[in-house]
Formats: structure tokens, sequence, C-alpha cells
């Protein structure tokens, strides 16, 4: 009896495989929702219109935060800002971005590094971009202007815009595909 059932079991796994039904080689997977993207699928970077998750990685002033997730926006993605208890989740945006800097000494001030570092979460694909301040630029991001020009007025540091610098380092991240 138990020779008939164990050759009928057999007998039904081998017809299966014949068939198809034991291994489904057709799932759908994840990744299959990129398959109108094949160009993207093989760069590793997101097309216009993804979610890219985005979270600050170190204590820094929300003006980067906002700036970062300008930059990304005006890229054509979907940002959403990630708590910070938030474990970034494949199934909610695939790819991620960690913001980093130094904080901000004074409103306007720059930090003296950013750092944006981006994950693919379905490949483990990583990349980073970083920006770091002249350290020989040691003056307040504000200053006053010459007593000649007007003593009232207070310009920007000699070091840069923040918004530049964040759009810079996000086509850093997500070079443009041609």
């Amino acid at each position: 009896m138990k020779r008939i059932a164990v050759s009928s079991i057999c007998a039904l796994a081998f017809l299966m495989m014949l068939s198809g039904c034991a291994s489904d080689f057709q799932r759908e997977s994840v990744l299959d929702a990129r398959a109108e993207d094949p160009q993207g699928l093989i760069s590793g970077i997101p097309a216009q219109g993804e979610k890219v998750c985005l979270a600050a990685g170190s204590f820094h002033s929300t003006e980067l935060d906002i700036s970062v997730h300008r930059a990304l926006r005006d890229r054509g993605y979907i940002v959403t800002f990630l708590k910070g208890y938030e474990e970034p989740n494949p199934r909610r945006c695939r790819f991620f971005v960690a913001i980093s800097g130094s904080e901000m000494s004074t409103p306007g001030d720059l930090p003296a590094s950013i750092t944006l570092d981006y994950r693919d979460l379905f490949t483990g694909e990583t990349q980073r971009s970083v920006w770091r301040r002249d350290p020989g630029t040691t003056a307040a991001g504000w200053r006053h202007a010459s007593q000649k020009a007007s003593p009232n007025a207070l310009l920007a540091g000699a070091w840069g815009d923040l918004d530049l610098i964040t759009r810079n380092l996000v086509d850093q991240l997500f070079p443009e595909l041609h």
C-alpha cells in the first residue's frame, strides 16, 4: 500500500513539473512595477514620478530638509518624509535618501558639511554625495554690508546658496539620463 502511495505522489509531482505548476516562473515580482522603464532598472536611478523616502540621518536644521525636498520634487520625484523612528519600507517607496549635516550655528549659516546617502531598497545599490564648506571661511553666514554701501544691509555669506548646493548634490546622486 505504501509503495502505491509513494509512486502516485512521485507521478503527480512529475506531471505537475511537466505542466509548469510546480514552479511558477511567471509570478509577479515587486520589480515588475518598473518593467515599463527598463532604462531605470539598468541605471538604478529612479524615473520621474517614483516615490523617494527622505529621512534625517543626523541632527541639523530643517532648512536643509526643506531644501533637499524641493530639489528632489523639482526633479519630478514624489517625496515622502520619514519620521525619526520609521524605517524605510520597500513597499512604501523603493528609493531612500538620508540627509546628514552638521548643525547650523545661526539661521542663514551653512553647515560645515552636507551628505546625501542614496539606497535602492530592492537592489541594495548605494551612492553618496558630499559637500564640505571651505575651512578657510570662518565668517558668519550673514555679515553687515560695508559702511559705504548700506550699514543696515545683511548679505549672504561668501560660500554659497543652500538651495544651489543641495541641487548639485541631488544631481550627483541622480544624473540626467539621455
